[in-house]
């Protein structure tokens, strides 16, 4: 074994890593996700999280991101000109994923939400994420309940329970 790193944002909380990701200067990305006690302690908070490793793997930076409730399972992939772009399903029923664009400091650059159409209740669980070109992605996932939209297509019919496949442009 070369290295090994406890991955703990947060210390003594429930971390889990879901996701690797390796840049072009051999950097690698771990994301997961973080358990954290809300102030009453009756109840958690799912933070997604992206920590940096040197090729030594020396810890470079962390970044939590706590913006939506539960943000769970997400996904990581690196862009060829720099930069990452993590993917979470949410536990908003109006926006169950969330899209982020990070830069090489795990800066939020930009997010995009995938909605639920009409205001309506969807889940939707992204699976696989493809960063392409400048800011373009491409996500597979599972979805179940109304149709739900992101940018201006729609997918899905009334209670549906597919899969999906799609190219976010940029």
């Amino acid at each position: 074994m070369t290295w090994a790193q406890v991955i703990s944002p947060m210390g003594d909380q429930n971390d889990q890593v879901t996701a690797l990701a390796l840049g072009v200067d051999g950097t690698v990305y771990a994301a997961g996700t973080s358990d954290l006690p809300e102030a009453i302690g009756t109840s958690l908070m799912v933070d997604a999280f992206v920590t940096a490793l040197s090729e030594d793997g020396e810890i470079q930076w962390r970044q939590l991101y706590s913006d939506y409730p539960q943000m769970g399972g997400p996904l990581l992939a690196t862009r060829p000109c720099g930069g990452l772009v993590l993917a979470a399903a949410t536990s908003d029923p109006a926006n169950p994923v969330v899209v982020l664009d990070l830069d090489n400091s795990g800066d939020e650059q930009r997010r995009r939400l995938l909605s639920c159409v009409g205001g309506a209740m969807c889940v939707v669980i992204p699976t696989d994420l493809i960063a392409h070109g400048g800011d373009g992605v491409v996500m597979t996932g599972r979805f179940w309940g109304a149709p739900f939209a992101f940018d201006t297509i729609t997918l899905g019919t009334t209670l549906s329970l597919d899969s999906f496949i799609a190219r976010i442009a940029e």
